[in-house]
């Protein structure tokens, strides 16, 4: 029974910080689009890439929140030192970068396909909750684990 709600536990933790990182991540984009359209001259930026812009804030503002919520409340892992901690952020960063394609594709699938205001904040979210699902079991083979001596 104390098996299963640590398990919970640490289930809804993960959930949480999960929904907080893509919380945090729309946000960023939302913000920065209106940023860049407020700031940025049209002519200048011709909206080519402001999406993309918008969309690569929101995931470097999502990553470092996650990355942090994970090493210390998911796996409880403590660097050795500041070259260890360098090296499993790299590695937590390369992990998310199949992940980060993912959701891209998904968030401008969505943008791209459907017509309605907010499609791409819907596939933002499909593409976030499938690439924390795949992120998870990345990051508890090979990013945050014990070095062997």
């Amino acid at each position: 029974m104390r098996a299963q709600r640590q398990n919970l536990h640490f289930a809804a933790s993960y959930t949480l910080f999960a929904v907080l990182s893509t919380v945090l991540n729309i946000l960023t984009q939302i913000f920065s689009l209106r940023c860049l359209h407020a700031w940025v001259q049209p002519e200048l930026l011709a909206h080519r890439f402001d999406l993309e812009m918008a969309m690569l804030m929101g995931t470097a503002v999502g990553l470092l929140f996650k990355y942090v919520m994970d090493k210390h409340f998911i796996f409880a892992f403590e660097s050795e030192d500041a070259l260890h901690e360098g090296r499993t952020m790299l590695l937590y960063g390369l992990m998310g970068v199949f992940t980060t394609l993912e959701f891209w594709v998904i968030e401008l699938l969505f943008n791209h396909f459907f017509s309605f205001a907010g499609a791409r904040y819907v596939g933002a979210c499909v593409g976030l909750g499938l690439g924390y699902w795949l992120k998870y079991r990345l990051d508890r083979r090979f990013v945050f684990v014990e070095r062997r001596a």
